[in-house]
């Protein structure tokens, strides 16, 4: 199946037709109470999503990927950036575990799979 499209691989995507996950994720429903939120929750899922296609299969491995994952990666999927040291800092493995918990899966699950 890929093999019939192997002559478009190096294609670039205009930047206008191009989805952004994390844009793509607004549309899950934030169910949490706004105050002391760190954590956007289109970065957190997004993140989550990313590592559950690198292998990840549990929310320790999740944040354990989300960890090491270096600082570009992290911007790209629009992790919380400390406004004074200007390092993006991943969520940890129990905000993982919340998140993924109290989220509303159908609204996920559509989400990702358009």
């Amino acid at each position: 199946m890929l093999a019939a499209h192997a002559d478009r691989l190096d294609e670039r995507l205009l930047v206008e037709r191009r989805s952004s996950l994390v844009t793509a994720l607004t549309a899950v429903p934030d169910r949490r109470d706004p105050r002391g939120v760190v954590h956007a929750l289109p970065a957190v899922l997004a993140t989550a999503v990313a590592a559950v296609l690198t292998g990840a299969r549990s929310a320790a491995a999740v944040a354990e990927w989300a960890a090491d994952a270096p600082q570009h990666v992290l911007a790209e999927l629009d992790v919380f950036r400390d406004p004074f040291t200007e390092v993006r800092r991943a969520p940890d493995e129990s905000t993982f575990r919340r998140i993924l918990a109290g989220v509303d899966a159908d609204a996920l699950d559509d989400t990702v799979g358009r």
